[in-house]
């Protein structure tokens, strides 16, 4: 994983975090949404009446086709089809944990699964590093988020060296995807159980963007959409963050001294009782002006918060509202009768399986737009 903002600590991440931070400033976001709707859009297309979806498997192929083409500018020429760049981001993504648990020794033993990781980490070290030198010498291809990395400056107007930048990719899109990925499946999974939210949202879709793509601009009018989001992850963050004491400290009545391991879990802190009322229903609701205003701080962080916030958490909102827009629009998702998804712990507790059937939308009669079946 190198030393990029997930791995790295202290002034070094700090100096780091201030030269990725244009990357995700408002004016490329705008830009990045044009994107995320094409992309979208040609995966949604491919979904025909009848078609039997795995939900999870099919958003996890679409946020890393994505984030391969915000980053890299790599599209895919089949629409349905993700590319070279996504495939490498899926196997490093799939072997950043276990890397990261077992000892040392293991991870060099040549199983499969330690093949298939290594291999992936050295062709997408090989994409980025072919494709910075392009960029250092014959100026953007395209305005991705890999030239945004190349083109930042410090205050010495220094540069980031290539292997840094490198880092940097490696730490940000794998994780950022299948994060992505799973807020996402929880949400649909939520909406294709309650016909009123379902409807809800349909009929906000259909009233802010009619047929045509979404643009950045109708983000903030999709307040219903936004609301389910917020409460999906709030019910389904991250399980589990680590931090380290930097100093003399007392926490909860306890002192700590410092070089204290912490294991902070957003999971507990979003499912107390004492920070929501009926904490494990989905309720979009809260989340209008007045409740959420009322929280503590800290009381509800799925990116975490402070100086360690995820920086791509603008980015991740933005993906999720065009995908759940671009989806609704034209489609609606049957749960497979009589399948209980189960939780699978992980960092980001996911679902074992979502089967979806895929069903057509129909034109809302007399006005634009759609709207759901009943």
């Amino acid at each position: 994983m190198g030393n990029g903002l997930i791995t790295s600590n202290g002034a070094f991440h700090a100096r780091q975090r201030r030269l990725v931070q244009p990357a995700f400033h408002h004016r490329r976001l705008v830009g990045y949404t044009e994107t995320l709707a094409r992309a979208a859009e040609a995966h949604v297309a491919s979904w025909r009446d009848g078609d039997h979806v795995e939900l999870h498997r099919a958003l996890m192929d679409l946020t890393f086709a994505t984030a391969a083409e915000v980053m890299f500018s790599a599209r895919s020429t089949r629409p349905a089809e993700d590319t070279p760049v996504a495939r490498m981001m899926a196997d490093i993504n799939a072997g950043i944990l276990p890397q990261a648990l077992l000892p040392a020794p293991l991870t060099r033993v040549p199983l499969p699964a330690n093949r298939r990781y290594r291999r992936a980490i050295g062709e997408l070290h090989n994409v980025i590093d072919e494709t910075v030198s392009r960029y250092r010498v014959h100026g953007p291809e395209h305005d991705d988020l890999l030239y945004a990395l190349t083109a930042a400056r410090d205050e010495d107007g220094q540069a980031m060296p290539d292997a840094q930048i490198r880092d940097e990719v490696v730490n940000l899109m794998p994780a950022g995807a299948e994060t992505t990925a799973t807020v996402l499946a929880w949400a649909f999974h939520h909406i294709a159980r309650d016909p009123d939210v379902e409807r809800r949202l349909a009929d906000e879709v259909a009233e802010v963007r009619g047929d045509r793509p979404p643009r950045h601009a109708d983000l903030d009018r999709l307040t219903y959409t936004q609301r389910v989001l917020r409460e999906t992850a709030r019910l389904h963050p991250l399980a589990l963050i680590m931090r380290r004491s930097n100093a003399p400290a007392v926490v909860a009545g306890i002192p700590v001294p410092p070089g204290v391991e912490f294991v902070v879990s957003h999971y507990a802190i979003h499912r107390d009782a004492r920070l929501y009322d009926d904490p494990l229903a989905f309720r979009p609701e809260r989340w209008l002006a007045p409740q959420s205003a009322a929280l503590p701080k800290g009381a509800y962080a799925p990116f975490g918060s402070g100086a360690r916030k995820c920086i791509g958490d603008h980015f991740a909102w933005l993906s999720m509202t065009v995908v759940v827009a671009t989806v609704l629009r034209r489609h609606r998702l049957v749960p497979e009768p009589g399948h209980a998804p189960r939780e699978v712990p992980a960092a980001h507790p996911h679902l074992d399986r979502l089967p979806m059937t895929v069903r057509p939308r129909r034109a809302r009669p007399g006005g634009r737009g759609v709207r759901g079946l009943p």
